[in-house]
């Protein structure tokens, strides 16, 4: 059973809260496909009454702060409030010209709002603020308001800070809970890496009495706690006894993806345990921060036992951008069966004598689900 100290991944006690799924259509596919307009879309955000704020009531900073494929990001300064949010601007496809693109975003937009409202109070998962529409484009511009995390993605803050192992196991720990909360609400996330994870700043959260949850303050030298953001692969965990409305797939990112997970590309009724999917992605987000935030996939062990494998020498490459070629994944997913081993490695070597035995035991169970 994977675990980290504290929290329990054992949930036949637990009785699942349906509560955060609500009626805009994130998990409902019959709802997402009525929605075929920007009025249709406020319509069905205006269902669970979240503050509204004006576009013209924010001061924009110079660049975007980030962008994919649903949102671009900025960091925003609200004037009347004094108070500095994420302002993420949605981006669709034309109605028109791309109909069947444009729902499919919505879907995607539509669950991330369902489940950062569902848990808006959770210290370890992004907090929602609102949403609005910017006037001042010559159109109307839909965006969401969340808090600003100004430590960027946990992958860059990783990369630019140095981090001690004690803080590091802390931030695993605060991914590791905002992932439980989300399982025991019946929801997986569907794309766990560390691009999807925030390093927001303790002290700059909107909500005062959310401080006072997090955890091992005094450990923290940076003062930030990682919270998961991006549910828009998210998907119901659904039990024997319902009968899924649409079938579901596990989406993810190729390289974080659980070997399950492409095996099941090649099958028509594909069966898979959302959570286990979920906790393999987990196992590698551990992996990367101790690695400080770089891929596991450049560990020169898994290039070596790939190359083994192939019979050649140095041949595994990857590109900057995280992505590998088709080749390369098929033979990473055949050498995963050794990721649990070599993560273990590799981190007691990193660690060294920094965290005890029983932290480190605790690693490798979730590196091995």
């Amino acid at each position: 059973m994977a675990s980290l100290e504290g929290i329990s991944w054992d949930y036949s006690s637990f009785q699942v809260s349906r509560t955060i799924l609500s009626s805009v259509g994130g998990f409902s596919q019959p709802s997402n496909r009525k929605i075929d307009s920007l009025q249709s879309l406020l319509a069905s955000v205006q269902q669970i009454n979240l503050d509204t704020f004006e576009g013209s009531s924010f001061t924009y900073g110079p660049n975007p702060v980030g962008e994919g494929v649903s949102y671009k990001v900025w960091r925003c300064y609200h004037r009347r409030k004094n108070a500095v949010y994420a302002v993420k601007q949605i981006k669709l496809p034309s109605v028109k010209s791309d109909l069947q693109g444009f729902q499919r975003q919505i879907g995607c937009i539509l669950r991330d709002v369902e489940v950062m409202h569902g848990h808006a109070k959770h210290p370890n998962i992004l907090h929602l603020m609102g949403y609005g529409w910017d006037h001042q484009a010559g159109g109307a511009l839909p965006f969401l308001v969340t808090d600003f995390a100004p430590g960027g993605t946990l992958r860059n803050f990783l990369k630019s800070h140095k981090i001690s192992p004690e803080e590091k196991l802390i931030l695993c720990q605060d991914v590791a809970r905002g992932l439980h909360a989300l399982h025991v609400s019946g929801i997986a996330h569907g794309d766990l890496k560390l691009d999807n994870v925030l390093a927001a700043a303790i002290s700059d959260s909107s909500d005062s009495d959310n401080a006072t949850e997090v955890p091992d303050v005094e450990g923290r030298r940076f003062g930030v706690v990682a919270r998961l953001s991006d549910f828009g692969h998210s998907l119901r965990i659904l039990y024997n006894e319902e009968a899924p409305e649409y079938l579901q797939r596990y989406g993810g990112t190729l390289v974080y993806n659980a070997p399950e997970v492409q095996q099941s590309r090649h099958s028509n009724s594909p069966t898979l345990n959302f959570r286990k999917c979920d906790m393999w992605s987990l196992g590698l987000l551990c992996w990367e921060v101790f690695r400080d935030g770089n891929p596991y996939f450049r560990c020169d062990l898994i290039h070596q036992r790939i190359d083994s494998a192939r019979g050649t020498s140095g041949a595994t490459s990857t590109n900057s951008d995280h992505t590998m070629s088709s080749t390369d994944l098929d033979d990473l997913v055949q050498t995963s069966s050794q990721f649990a081993e070599l993560a273990s490695a590799e981190t007691k070597e990193i660690l060294g004598t920094r965290l005890d035995t029983k932290q480190v035991s605790n690693l490798a169970e979730v590196f091995s689900r």
